[in-house]
């Protein structure tokens, strides 16, 4: 508990004041705005790899699934509000300067919805294939999709990166995590709902 707590002061530490306090306003980008909403994922994988590979009653599970929800989505609501912090008095304008409201709210949707799915992902895949294979999985990933999207946008064709572009502004980038929210939440759910109905494999006989 000590140690994970450390881990998630460095981190906003880090991530939620120095970078920001670093970037100046450039923080308040759309596109980094929706990704700080989502980067509480990162801190549940392993304890999402084993929250379906014990036998427990329905009722233990979705404890375990509401606590790992509240606890990802609480890093990057907390990371969002330092920075947005950290920038506004690094530059303080005589009054608080953030995102667009509706792409704050949808990137935090967006980030809820994430550690729904994430949660119910990584723990089908632990149950599957044990802990250890699901967060090999996940985090393997997570550094391709993120080598894709640092290194692939260079070789795209200038048509493709035009239409990427295109839908990094605030209005698109807000519809695209509505959606991708619905999406994911169906998902988490899902999956969540499809774990709890195998009575026998929750221990309960």
């Amino acid at each position: 508990m000590i140690r994970q707590a450390l881990v998630v002061l460095v981190a906003v530490a880090v991530f939620g004041i120095a970078v920001p306090w670093v970037k100046g306003f450039a923080f308040l980008d759309p596109l980094i705005i929706v990704c700080y909403a989502c980067i509480g994922i990162l801190f549940i994988v392993p304890a999402a790899s084993e929250v379906f590979s014990e036998p427990a009653p329905a009722s233990a599970v979705l404890t375990k699934v509401a606590s790992l929800f509240a606890y990802g989505w609480g890093i990057s609501a907390l990371m969002l509000l330092s920075g947005i912090l950290a920038v506004n008095l690094r530059s303080w304008h005589q009054q608080l300067i953030t995102p667009a409201p509706r792409l704050l709210l949808a990137g935090l949707f967006l980030g809820g919805s994430a550690c729904l799915a994430i949660i119910g992902v990584t723990g089908a895949l632990g149950e599957r294939y044990g802990p250890k294979v699901a967060k090999s999985i996940v985090r393997t990933a997570f550094l391709v999709l993120l080598l894709l999207t640092a290194g692939g946008y260079r070789y795209l064709p200038d048509a493709w990166r035009s239409m990427i572009d295109d839908g990094l502004t605030t209005a698109a980038l807000t519809r695209f995590s509505l959606v991708m929210a619905a999406v994911l939440t169906v998902l988490g759910v899902s999956l969540t709902a499809w774990r709890l109905k195998s009575p026998t494999r929750l221990g309960i006989q």
